[in-house]
């Protein structure tokens, strides 16, 4: 469980040591937004493929986004876009159905990604009706770093939704506080450094101290 203000908790499922059943999730879940209330609460199962740690089918994931679409605890529900597209709109629409959103979410930790292929993956995520747009990167140059930002603060004047981008790793650092010159909407800290859930992820103190100096 990570957050930073605390505006927003991200809860990562996948992080449990064992996977429990889809009924023993939504209890847990209640649990949580009754604890952490009014706080919303971003349900993530990331996928071994985009950096996760319990392995799920393609089946078995859309499943389980589906199952948590459906339940009214939910307020956020991350979707990562390279699944069945036609299977991502519907669990959109479900979360739609029940006052939810969906952060549709792309993780690349081996490079950045050319301007195209983010343009591309943007539009995927414009396609199901996604409400968030998540981009997390990896560079290998300060460049790539600066690409990703100035990609951000482009495609926050393009879409009316709001992005969220970080270039990850310690070379990346820089773009998770500068959100206020890239529009950037979300940063994530960790409340730990055993819970970072990401390269480069910063502690929330550390994140805290920083944006007392550059607000």
């Amino acid at each position: 469980m990570k957050c930073l203000k605390p505006d927003l908790i991200e809860w990562r499922i996948d992080c449990l040591t064992t996977m429990p059943s889809l009924s023993d999730l939504l209890q847990i879940l209640n649990e949580l937004t009754t604890l952490v209330d009014p706080i919303p609460i971003i349900c993530t199962f990331r996928t071994m493929q985009e950096g996760g740690q319990q392995p799920l089918s393609e089946t078995q994931y859309l499943e389980l986004l589906n199952g948590l679409a459906a339940d009214d605890n939910v307020a956020i529900l991350d979707v990562e876009i390279n699944h069945n597209i036609v299977a991502l709109q519907q669990v959109v629409h479900k979360l739609h159905d029940h006052q939810a959103i969906a952060l549709s979410s792309f993780h690349s930790f081996e490079t950045t990604p050319e301007q195209v292929f983010m343009q591309n993956t943007l539009k995927r995520m414009q396609r199901i009706d996604a409400d968030i747009f998540k981009l997390a990167v990896m560079p290998n140059t300060k460049m790539d770093v600066i690409k990703l930002m100035e990609f951000t603060q482009v495609a926050s004047i393009r879409y009316s939704n709001p992005i969220v981008t970080m270039s990850m790793g310690k070379l990346g650092q820089l773009s998770r506080i500068a959100g206020i010159v890239t529009n950037s909407a979300i940063t994530f800290a960790s409340m730990d450094k055993q819970s970072a859930s990401a390269p480069g992820q910063m502690h929330i103190e550390q994140l805290k101290n920083i944006f007392k100096v550059i607000k």
